[in-house]
């Protein structure tokens, strides 16, 4: 059996951990369609190809090659779509103009008798990103109901998309988001960690990680932190990731600038490379995402997989299946500073926190059970192979 994953530059650490887990199978073969960066890590894996369609990018004013950049993953597609023996296309995020993707290729795999696989990390991006239209949701309701099976992470993904976009429950299956397997651990001290970001050594280290966007809700972690510091100075926020929303950013800047001074935070307000990102996760204390609305976020697994306990708001998966209250974590209510800065005072009160050395570790073995790649793997073959099956 052939597959072609479409990636479109998405989230590689999801990509790199199913393809992974689908590889070991010996009856199954995998194209791979991403930009460059996923060629290295793929390398040894036989029955894995990699189809590089998304052109380097050039400062260059030339009209002509910035409009072929633009559309060239469009080209690619279409022709390799012509060529392929591949009979499931797996498409894991859509290309840069999501029309095209949800009305035009999905017509056009159609036509060529392929069976149409998708993911839908999450059900509406444009609502999560407060940025939702009707053409949005039109034309997501066409996608939902032309694909041939959706692939969700969570329960709450799949009532989204029975309740709001008719999709008929027998062509949703619910496979879990898997740890993230790919960031490199060099297994760092945390003394190291801290010396290395330029941290204070006396305080309890509470972090944000992830691009700055508007439906993660970091104003709320701020304004929470901000009543913390008020009644004690015994904590130190840190606040990582590139900026994805301007506007939002320039509120979130003015937030810190009028609320704290340099020794209440420190910000790396830009991309943290894969062999960055264990330092953060090494330095802190705990990893607090004070979402406003998900449907699945990545950044939990990845704090999962150094063991680093997580407090999260009330949305998406983190309440009803990724977060064991007092076990891997604490749940808030989302869009609440007070209940938030209580769940951060209770959990630095908590066992989870005064035995943290002894609970990373648990709580990293329990994530590398519950999220793993080759259960993960089977589940979404067996999908393949049914839609096959039923051609």
């Amino acid at each position: 059996m052939k597959v072609s994953i479409f990636h479109n530059a998405g989230d590689f650490s999801y990509l790199f951990g199913l393809v992974n887990g689908l590889a070991k199978s010996q009856d199954i073969e995998i194209d791979v369609i991403d930009s460059s960066q996923s060629i290295k890590p793929f390398e040894e894996l036989n029955n894995v190809k990699v189809f590089e369609f998304i052109l380097p990018f050039k400062n260059t004013l030339n009209p002509i090659y910035r409009l072929y950049r633009i559309f060239s993953p469009y080209i690619k597609n279409i022709l390799y779509a012509f060529k392929t023996d591949s009979k499931v296309f797996h498409i894991q995020w859509f290309n840069r103009f999501h029309t095209i993707d949800k009305i035009f290729l999905i017509n056009f795999y159609h036509l060529l008798n392929k069976r149409v696989v998708y993911t839908a990390h999450n059900v509406n991006t444009l609502e999560r990103n407060n940025a939702d239209n009707i053409w949005n949701r039109l034309t997501l309701k066409y996608f939902y109901k032309k694909v041939d099976h959706i692939i969700v992470h969570n329960n709450k993904s799949k009532s989204e998309l029975v309740k709001k976009f008719n999709v008929n429950t027998n062509k949703i299956s619910i496979i879990k988001f898997g740890l993230n397997i790919f960031t490199p651990q060099k297994g760092i001290t945390k003394e190291e960690a801290v010396s290395k970001l330029n941290l204070p050594t006396n305080k309890k280290i509470i972090l944000f990680f992830g691009a700055i966007h508007i439906y993660k809700g970091l104003e709320f972690l701020l304004d929470a932190y901000k009543q913390l510091i008020t009644k004690s100075d015994n904590y130190h926020l840190v606040i990582a990731g590139d900026i994805r929303d301007k506007n939002y950013f320039t509120k979130i800047k003015e937030l810190i600038i009028n609320n704290f001074k340099n020794e209440h935070l420190s910000t790396f307000f830009r991309f943290i490379e894969e062999d960055e990102i264990e330092y953060f996760f090494t330095a802190a204390d705990c990893l607090v995402l004070p979402y406003r609305s998900i449907s699945q976020s990545g950044v939990h697994f990845l704090s999962y997989s150094f063991g680093l306990p997580v407090l999260a708001s009330d949305v998406g998966s983190f309440k009803e299946e990724d977060i064991i209250p007092g076990k891997t974590g604490f749940i808030f209510k989302a869009e609440d500073s007070n209940d938030l800065k209580k769940t951060i005072i209770k959990y630095f009160d908590s066992e989870l926190y005064k035995d943290i050395d002894n609970q990373r570790s648990k709580i990293k073995n329990w994530a590398l059970g519950t999220y793993n790649w080759d259960n993960i793997a089977i589940t979404t073959i067996n999908c393949y192979k049914k839609l096959i099956s039923n051609e």
